[in-house]
C-alpha cells in the first residue's frame, strides 16, 4: 500500500536522493518548500514529487496543511557553525524542530525521523571511540548545540506521541567535492590543515544512510541512533586519497604552506571556520561512534567502504560532467591561488554547481 510521506529539506543533497528513493519504493513523496512556484518546484512537480508551501519557522504554514502522513523526514536545518549566527541557528533548529513535531500530531503521523548530527555529541578522545548513544555530549559549536537542545526536546515532548528516530549522522561524501576545492582555494583550504589532518572522520556514504532513514522506521518505538559508516579514517587520508586520483598529489604540501600569513588566516576568521577548528583540542582525537544500536535495531549494515565510497563519488562526479579527469600543471598549482584556478579551471567552477547536477530533475 502506497505511503505518503513528508520530507523537510527536501530539495537538498540529502533529502533529494531520499526523496528519490521513496519515488522508486512506489511511495507518495510530498517536500515542504516555501515556494511552490519556483523553477525548482516544477521540476519537483514533474519528478513526480509533490511540492507544498511552508516553513518550518512558521507553524500556522505547517498546520494549514490538511494531508495525513504516514512518515514525516525533518531534515531542514541550518548548518552554521559561527557564534555571530548562533541565535539563528538555534531558531531554525530547534523551534523549527518542535513546530514540525507539532504539526506531525495534526497530519496524523505515525513516525518522524529527524536528522540530528554527530555535532550534537561532539569529537572524542581516541580511547572513547565507539562509545554507545548514551556517551554524554559535549557539542563544540552553536549547530551542535542547537542539535542537541532539538533532540531533547523531541524526548521530552514526543517520544511518547509519536514513533521518533534522532539519526546521529556523521559525515556524508559531499566532503568529496568539498576537499577538491578546498585543495584548489586556499580559502577554503584552512579548514582541512593542520589543525585537522590527523583528526579521525566516520563518514557514512548517501546510499547507505538512505538505507538507514528507511529502515528505521520499521523500529516500533522511539529511539536514538548513531548512523555512520562501519570503518573511519584521518582526514589527511581523505586528501591523499582524493589528490591522487585526480593527480593533484603534491597539492597538499603546497595549499599547506599558502595559508601560513597572518593576513590569511584574519581572513579564514571571518568566516568562521578557522574558529570552529580552534575548538578542536589536541585531546580531541575525531568523530568516532558506534552503529551497533542501528544494527540490532532495524538490520542496518552500511555497504560502502570509504576507499570505494570516494572512489564512487569521483567517478560519478566525472561522469556528470562535475569534474574533468585531467592532470593540473604544477607550474600552476605552484604559482597560483585558488581564485585564479577558479577562472583557469572548469574544473572546479563545475564544483559550485554539483549540488543541482545531483537532483534527478
Amino acid at each position: 500500500m502506497t505511503k505518503k510521506i513528508l520530507i523537510t529539506g527536501g530539495t537538498g543533497y540529502i533529502g533529494t536522493q531520499l526523496a528519490n528513493t521513496l519515488l522508486r519504493n512506489g511511495e507518495d513523496v510530498y517536500v515542504l518548500t516555501r515556494n511552490t512556484d519556483s523553477a525548482t518546484s516544477r521540476k519537483l512537480s514533474r519528478c513526480g514529487i509533490k511540492p507544498l508551501k511552508g516553513s518550518i519557522s512558521d507553524l500556522s504554514s505547517l498546520k494549514a496543511i490538511s494531508i495525513s502522513f504516514e512518515t514525516v523526514y525533518h531534515l531542514a536545518a541550518a548548518i552554521d557553525f559561527r557564534l555571530e549566527n548562533r541565535d539563528s541557528t538555534f531558531y531554525v533548529n530547534v523551534k523549527g524542530t518542535e513546530n514540525v513535531a507539532h504539526a506531525s500530531l495534526n497530519w496524523n503521523a505515525q513516525n518522524l525521523v529527524f536528522a540530528s548530527s554527530v555535532e550534537a555529541v561532539g569529537p572524542l578522545p581516541e580511547k572513547h571511540f565507539f562509545r554507545s548513544e548514551e556517551t554524554g555530549c559535549k557539542p563544540l559549536n552553536p549547530y551542535g548545540e542547537s542539535k542537541l537542545l532539538a533532540e531533547n526536546r523531541l524526548q521530552n515532548n514526543y517520544f511518547h506521541q509519536l514513533n521518533v528516530k534522532i539519526l546521529r549522522i556523521s559525515n556524508v561524501y559531499v566532503i568529496v567535492p568539498q576537499i577538491i576545492h578546498a585543495l584548489l582555494n586556499r580559502s577554503f583550504f584552512l579548514r582541512y590543515s593542520d589543525l585537522s589532518r590527523d583528526k579521525y572522520i566516520q563518514p557514512i556514504h548517501l546510499q547507505d544512510l538512505t538505507k538507514a532513514m528507511i529502515q528505521c522506521t520499521d523500529f516500533p518505538s522511539s529511539s536514538i541512533y548513531f548512523i555512520v559508516g562501519d570503518d573511519y579514517a584521518k582526514i589527511g587520508q581523505f586528501f591523499d586519497h582524493i589528490s591522487k586520483k585526480i593527480n593533484l598529489s603534491d597539492a597538499w604540501e603546497k595549499r599547506k604552506h599558502a595559508i601560513s600569513s597572518t593576513w590569511e588566516k584574519k581572513k579564514i576568521k571571518t568566516l568562521g571556520l578557522l574558529d570552529y577548528w580552534m575548538q578542536v583540542s589536541p585531546e580531541h582525537d575525531g568523530w568516532v561512534y558506534s552503529n551497533q544500536k542501528a544494527k540490532n535495531d532495524f538490520d542496518f549494515h552500511p555497504s560502502i567502504k570509504i576507499e570505494n565510497g570516494i572512489d564512487y563519488e569521483i567517478s560519478r562526479l566525472s561522469n556528470m560532467g562535475a569534474i574533468t579527469p585531467a592532470a593540473f600543471p604544477k607550474s600552476l598549482l605552484t604559482y597560483f591561488n585558488g581564485p585564479l584556478l577558479l577562472l583557469l579551471h572548469p574544473f572546479i567552477k563545475n564544483i559550485k554547481n554539483l549540488i543541482d547536477k545531483t537532483k534527478c530533475f
